[in-house]
């Protein structure tokens, strides 16, 4: 009798361990977000746009692979084809428009993105953090092998659409709203 009731204590606590181990995963996959970029390539700030030593320069165009653009203030520029990382700060809006995420681009919100434009994203890593709001105007249609790791909010009044190899991963506490109708 005693050896079952430590058998049942044992096997609980494999459980327990077990579901504390994985608590960011979703079907086995981690929540491996790279977060706030330690060394921004080009930074758009409350005084305006300063390069990675902090000394101030003129609006980024893009980016190349590699580089980053990290938005830390409220900002509505405009950006033509993002290649290396866009990071949008906590309590941070970013509502310009972007012509596109190029294959290996990584998208990082953890504030607010609220597209005004059609964007491409072709094979692109985006995560929402927790407290990341992304918006899309359009039909969202992904393509190539893009992944979306979402915890935050994911808003779509139109149509959501993926081809290819594309994944989206909604962890515990994201929400995905599409045509108004929200995932749980």
């Amino acid at each position: 009798m005693f050896n079952n009731y430590l058998k049942r204590i044992a096997f609980s606590l494999l459980f327990l361990c077990y579901g504390i181990i994985n608590g960011q995963t979703c079907s086995g996959t981690a929540f491996n977000s790279p977060g706030d970029p330690a060394n921004c390539t080009y930074t758009y700030t409350s005084t305006g746009w300063v390069d990675g030593s902090g000394l101030p320069i003129l609006p980024p165009n893009g980016n190349s692979a590699g580089q980053s653009i990290c938005i830390r203030a409220n900002y509505s520029g405009s950006f033509a084809l993002i290649k290396g990382t866009f990071y949008v700060a906590p309590a941070v809006t970013f509502s310009g428009s972007i012509n596109g995420f190029n294959n290996g681009s990584t998208l990082i919100v953890e504030g607010t993105m609220n597209l005004p434009t059609s964007t491409s994203f072709s094979s692109t890593n985006i995560f929402i953090e927790t407290s990341g709001a992304f918006s899309y105007p359009t039909a969202f249609s992904p393509g190539g092998s893009t992944v979306i790791k979402n915890k935050g909010m994911i808003n779509l009044p139109s149509d959501l659409s993926i081809s290819g190899s594309v994944k989206i991963i909604n962890y515990d506490g994201g929400r995905i709203n599409v045509l108004g109708e929200a995932s749980k």
